[in-house]
């Protein structure tokens, strides 16, 4: 009977192996993949980095919160990665857990209403308001993405207080816009000190070009300081 059992243990043991093993793809990978089908998921992707958000591989959704694992489903079924394409379902999702509660399931709400990937749910009203909801429930992702879409309307004042929140999170590309609106005076007091702050911690991460530096007459240190706000 022992042997039985043994033999038992040892064979869900390799069975379980097998699955991990089929299943260690990390979604770091699935994002890349989604990012190649669509240059403007970039963005999205390097400023979720900086978010609540973090990657794990696809046997690890057995570890994740239903929530969680719901999330990256309607992601896969959005973006027909391993599964049909299927917007309508996928948004539905989407919305069902980001009314949950689900940071995420905000952030990526914004992204599909704002990029327009999908005509059927190009809709800046929405992206702003689920970018929104993201923020107020401590996304750094979402805030930046208002900065940008008031940006975009010449909403520059609302804009400076969104863009400020994520660039001292340590977004760069909120760096940079940030530190640019300090300089030309955008949206806020002219203020090269600060400019100079935001704008180099931006350079110090590759986010900030050399002649944009020149336009605005500043140095950047080789190891810069963080000033006071």
């Amino acid at each position: 009977m022992k042997k039985w059992l043994f033999l038992g243990l040892l064979l869900f043991i390799s069975i379980a192996s097998i699955l991990m093993l089929t299943r260690s793809s990390s979604l770091n990978t699935l994002m890349a993949e989604i990012s190649n089908k669509d240059p403007k998921t970039s963005a999205m992707l390097e400023s979720m980095r900086h978010s609540k958000y973090r990657a794990h591989s696809l046997a690890d959704l057995m570890l994740l919160s239903d929530v969680d694992a719901l999330y990256e489903v309607a992601v896969r079924t959005f973006n027909g990665i391993g599964l049909s394409t299927d917007g309508f379902k996928a948004v539905k999702e989407l919305e069902s857990l980001a009314e949950r509660g689900h940071v995420q399931s905000m952030e990526y709400l914004g992204y599909i209403y704002d990029s327009g990937k999908n005509p059927t749910y190009f809709s800046h009203e929405k992206a702003v308001k689920w970018y929104r909801e993201a923020a107020n429930n401590g996304s750094v992702s979402g805030a930046y993405y208002i900065c940008a879409h008031h940006i975009s309307k010449s909403e520059y004042s609302t804009a400076f207080i969104w863009c400020k929140i994520a660039a001292d999170a340590g977004i760069p590309a909120a760096e940079s816009t940030l530190g640019y609106m300090y300089a030309s005076g955008t949206g806020t007091e002219k203020d090269l000190e600060r400019a100079a702050k935001y704008i180099c911690s931006a350079k110090s991460k590759g986010r900030v070009s050399r002649q944009a530096l020149e336009r605005y007459g500043i140095t950047c240190p080789l190891n810069p300081e963080n000033s006071e706000n």
